[in-house]
């Protein structure tokens, strides 16, 4: 996965292309090619462990069919008495959801990592939440180099 760019911190900076120099220095040390051998060789390494892998870092990225953009859902707050946030806001879910190497869901779990004291509001919900998204059945397995990979997905759940 990479995630190389240029950023700024201040005016004395100046621009310049921090990928692109890394890779020469990588290429002038270790050869060419290096980098994405070192690149198969972890891919290929997770694979044959079995791991799990962020649909992000997949060549092919797997899919929920029938999620909104984003992998979003909404639900009505009101519907589910959701408590509010301190800023009058009712609260989100984001869940992780488990896609095996044939597209079906194996599995769902609570992201936990707001600061707003409403974790039991969550725990609460998450079992709505979960009955909702069991709704989306069909799914399409993400690939790492051609081999499907068991991924976990991001889903937000958004109240309304």
């Amino acid at each position: 996965f990479d995630e190389i760019e240029d950023s700024f911190e201040n005016e004395y900076e100046r621009a310049g292309c921090y990928g692109a120099f890394m890779d020469e220095v990588i290429e002038k040390k270790f050869g060419v090619g290096f980098r994405e051998k070192l690149l198969k060789e972890a891919d290929e390494l997770s694979i044959a462990n079995n791991d799990t892998i962020n649909a992000y870092e997949c060549d092919v990225r797997s899919e929920i069919y029938g999620l909104e953009t984003n992998n979003v859902v909404y639900l009505s707050g009101k519907k589910f008495n959701v408590k509010r946030n301190q800023h009058g806001q009712f609260l989100n879910l984001d869940v992780m959801v488990y896609i095996d190497k044939v597209g079906k869901v194996i599995g769902y779990k609570l992201n936990k990592f707001m600061d707003d004291d409403l974790d039991s509001e969550r725990e609460r919900l998450f079992g709505v939440v979960v009955k909702e998204l069991k709704k989306y059945k069909e799914c399409k397995a993400g690939e790492i180099r051609g081999k499907k990979v068991i991924t976990e997905n991001f889903v937000t759940v958004n109240f309304y």
